[in-house]
């Protein structure tokens, strides 16, 4: 008789799991009318408070799309029903009415909830100043600049505003405005829909996915690879609306811009992974190329010229000696490096003069300045599989890549005041890219004191002078 009850119990039990589910599973479609009679409210007392369709909850509010749209969609821009989830939206200028900019000090959605979230959501809010117009596909993450990092979570159920105040303030400059959200956490069966307002073009796409966590993986250059999600119930032609507190400023001082670029294999253009990046001039900054070959600098002191070298094992080194940084963000575009298909072919890459900047720099005690000397095709020669290496009484040491042809080659260090400090090197070398290690001393073998050093090189056609900066 035990038993059976047992069983009775174990029996009741899963039918009132079974029936929970069902319910759970068209609960929408039977609140559907309570909903609708909500929303209606809702607008009404919004409509109060709108002035020519905007709703201002302060002076510097700036409320985008339509406050009596009846589109309610649970995509975008947080899509709380799988493990993570991804969207951008753009806001054009003429929507935002700002031609003058300002900061942006906060952001906050319409959300209609069935209930509170049952666990705190990491989410992270990206903003970029863009010229786009539509979504196409999905905007880099290195346009973006990071503005809020938190946890999002709705406390109650029905139709509410939820606010994000921004960590970081972003200078929104005028233009038009790309929006990201990336999401990660657990899943969430309440189904909270944004309010959107109908437009014209693919300004909104989203995507979303079970077992990843993309607040982790966005900013490592993969989530162009994730699946823009088109939702038949969800137009295209859409973007939730949002508020804006924007307060009137001047731009901020700027000092520093973004430089990206890619590198792609020359034979095959596909994506160089994990190619080592270096732009060196008055600093120096160092990356990696990341799976789609993309690299990012996100802060490069402006006005000055840098050089950008680009090595990865199995290719021919790319080099710019002429990097020119000015006053915008600067995309160096797409960049081919060229297999090497034998060891003749890596010692015969180069066939330009040039001086590269040292690195590191600033430095101390020693540093390495790194230098090519060009040969045209016609004198290119095989050279030893082990090209020598030499360390003399220069005070340095040099490596190179070189064949049989030599060129006369000074290399001097001067001091601020354009005094010499050290000849690094006085001889023929041959073609091919050198490097020299100066470890800080003069001609006499004292050590040099902090301050800003000159290194020029000079052969019979060339002469090149670039700054270093000793730092102890």
């Amino acid at each position: 008789m035990k038993k059976i009850l047992i069983v009775f119990f174990l029996f009741l039990a899963f039918a009132s799991l079974i029936y929970t589910v069902q319910n759970r599973l068209v609960l929408k479609e039977e609140m559907l009318p309570d909903v609708a009679i909500q929303r209606a409210n809702y607008l009404r007392d919004r409509a109060e408070e709108t002035n020519e369709g905007r709703k201002y909850l302060s002076p510097n509010d700036v409320y985008i799309g339509d406050p009596d749209s009846d589109e309610w969609h649970w995509w975008a821009p947080l899509m709380l029903f799988y493990d993570s989830s991804l969207s951008q939206s753009i806001y054009l200028a003429s929507e935002i009415n700002q031609p003058q900019g300002g900061l942006i000090s906060r952001i906050a959605l319409q959300v209609d909830s069935w209930g509170a979230t049952p666990a705190p959501q990491a989410v992270k809010i990206y903003m970029a100043n863009v010229t786009d117009t539509s979504l196409p596909t999905w905007i880099l993450y290195d346009h973006f600049t990071e503005v809020w990092s938190g946890n999002f979570g709705l406390p109650e159920s029905g139709i509410q505003t939820y606010e994000f105040v921004l960590s970081t303030q972003f200078y929104y400059n005028g233009s038009n405005l790309a929006i990201m959200y990336a999401r990660g956490g657990t899943e969430d069966f309440l189904f909270p829909d944004f309010l959107w307002t109908l437009v014209e073009g693919r300004r909104t796409i989203y995507g979303a996915a079970d077992g990843v966590n993309w607040v982790n993986i966005v900013e490592n250059g993969i989530y162009p690879n994730i699946m823009v999600v088109n939702d038949p119930d969800v137009p295209p032609n859409a973007i939730p609306n949002i508020i804006l507190t924007i307060t009137p400023s001047d731009p901020p001082p700027l000092t520093h811009i973004s430089v990206i670029g890619r590198v792609l294999d020359e034979a095959t253009e596909t994506a160089i992974i994990g190619a080592d990046v270096i732009l060196n001039g008055i600093a120096e900054y160092t990356t990696t190329t990341n799976a789609n070959g993309y690299y990012h600098f996100p802060e490069v002191l402006i006005n000055n010229i840098y050089t950008l070298s680009i090595t990865r094992e199995g290719y021919e080194t790319f080099i710019n000696t002429d990097v020119t940084v000015l006053e915008e963000d600067l995309d160096l575009g797409t960049i081919y490096l060229t297999p090497i298909t034998n060891e003749t072919d890596a010692a015969t890459i180069i066939n330009k003069t040039s001086l590269i900047a040292n690195y590191p720099n600033p430095f101390n005690p020693e540093t390495t300045i790194t230098f090519t000397i060009g040969s045209p095709q016609s004198m290119r020669r095989d050279i030893p599989n082990s090209p020598p290496s030499v360390r003399g009484d220069t005070g340095g040491s040099y490596s190179s890549n070189i064949d049989n042809r030599g060129v006369h080659v000074r290399i001097d260090i001067y001091n601020i005041k354009g005094q010499k400090v050290k000849s690094l090197i006085d001889r023929n070398m041959t073609a091919g890219t050198h490097s020299i290690v100066w470890n800080g001393a003069d001609d006499y073998g004292n050590e040099v004191g902090s301050g800003i050093y000159y290194y020029q090189m000079k052969t019979e056609d060339y002469t090149s002078t670039r700054k270093m900066v000793m730092l102890k």
